[in-house]
């Protein structure tokens, strides 16, 4: 709250008796970021004086602070955090209007426990009370594209990047979903009953046929496997020679995407760069079905499950994580999922190596069947801590650390793992 915002709320409060006292001790926790002690003391107030205006927008913005804390505290992958931010955040609606910030945490809390319509309808109050807010204006183009509103999107999108022509992930996603409309206008389709594929005139019906036989081949097979609902017209863009990347702003040897669409390089590039269809049918697959469980996933979580699953070969990475320090005792996965947090594309490379790892050494040493089972586990509303709590009697982090120390006994042992950590 501005010096000049309190002063006015102040000023709105009847002097001169225990409302007022409380009220002034709230602001100067709420002045000292003490957001908890703030709030207890405007609750008191409240009671006190209940329709207060100035009370109820104090005690309004205290859970917001609140609820920002948490959010950007825990990151994306705690649910509970996101629980108790969206309780928060209700509660503030209930004694004030919000402002756009608001409204884009109650979007971010929505958007991450997939409630897209309650997200959409969040942003669109944000970017009504300012017109200006390019972030809610780029999250409204990121929703509207998840709910199948391409247009809407690219509407959105454009004025995200109207005010912020800097911002290289806004200017990378409307270009990529301006090569969709055109491809889902211009490409035929070709349909099955979970997938809709748009192929481009470049390539042959044969290859797409191929496409959607695997998709719903390996659809089946996950649906087996981890259970949850089966996925439905799920659009799927064959990319022509030499476009994939341009049009997607993805790097050329990714091959595949997956970002509420599943996108795929033509088969021939994939094949010049070492990757085969298959295994990037199966990856981007996986995707598919671990962003359809209930809250956000670590991303560890998200992409070591589709690289353990695509089975590609990956013999060489267990030497390449131990010569990158990746067993040391301080690079946890708690610490790779904070650096993706603070945006650092370099940590990426990180992630992928350890969290392909642990998840191949929960395998080998448990069983396939356990790790599909606390897959499971989240789908029926579990997060991922009590899941791996469930299944292996501890949670990730402390697994993590137990495999890393059995990693740097051998290393001090001279002694070679015997897996290599591939397939």
């Amino acid at each position: 709250m501005t010096p000049c915002l309190l002063a006015l709320v102040l000023a709105l409060v009847p002097a001169g008796d225990r409302v007022t006292e409380l009220h002034q001790k709230a602001v100067a926790h709420y002045e000292r970021a003490e957001y908890r002690e703030a709030l207890k003391l405007f609750e008191e107030a409240l009671a006190l004086a209940p329709e207060e205006p100035a009370i109820r927008i104090s005690l309004g913005r205290t859970c917001v602070a609140l609820a920002a804390g948490l959010i950007e505290g825990a990151g994306a992958t705690d649910p509970r955090a996101c629980e108790q931010a969206t309780a928060l955040l209700r509660r503030a609606l209930l004694h004030w209007e919000g402002d756009a910030a608001t409204h884009e945490l109650v979007a971010l809390c929505a958007l991450r426990q997939h409630r897209l319509a309650e997200a959409e309808n969040a942003l669109e109050a944000a970017v009504a009370r300012d017109a200006s807010a390019s972030r809610a204006w780029s999250l409204l183009g990121v929703v509207r594209d998840r709910r199948g509103r391409t247009a809407d999107a690219i509407v959105a999108l454009e004025r995200a990047a109207e005010l912020s022509p800097e911002d290289d992930g806004v200017q990378r996603r409307l270009r990529r979903l301006r090569h969709d409309q055109e491809t889902i206008t211009e490409g035929r389709p070709f349909e099955s009953a979970r997938f809709r594929v748009y192929v481009p005139s470049a390539i042959p019906l044969a290859d797409a046929r191929q496409v959607i036989e695997q998709l719903e081949a390996v659809s089946q097979e996950l649906e087996r496997r981890w259970g949850g609902e089966a996925p439905q017209a799920v659009e799927v863009i064959l990319y022509p020679p030499g476009e994939f990347s341009r049009r997607t702003g993805f790097a050329e040897e990714v091959g595949g995407a997956f970002d509420g669409r599943i996108r795929i390089a033509f088969p021939a590039e994939l094949a010049a760069g070492g990757l085969s269809l298959v295994q990037v049918i199966r990856h981007e697959t996986a995707h598919l079905f671990l962003h359809r469980l209930p809250g956000p996933l670590p991303r560890w979580f998200d992409e070591g499950l589709a690289q353990l699953f695509d089975g590609g070969d990956r013999a060489g990475w267990a030497d390449r994580f131990r010569a990158g320090g990746g067993s040391g005792a301080e690079v946890g996965l708690e610490q790779r999922e904070l650096e993706i947090e603070r945006l650092r594309p370099e940590s990426w490379a990180g992630l992928y190596l350890h969290s392909y790892l642990f998840l191949h050494h929960l395998e080998a040493e448990h069983g396939r069947f356990r790790l599909d089972l606390a897959v499971r586990r989240i789908a029926r509303g579990g997060g991922v801590e009590s899941a791996f709590f469930d299944v292996y009697g501890s949670p990730p982090v402390g697994l993590d650390r137990a495999w890393r120390r059995s990693l740097r006994a051998e290393e001090a042992g001279g002694l070679k793992d015997p897996e290599g950590g591939g397939r």
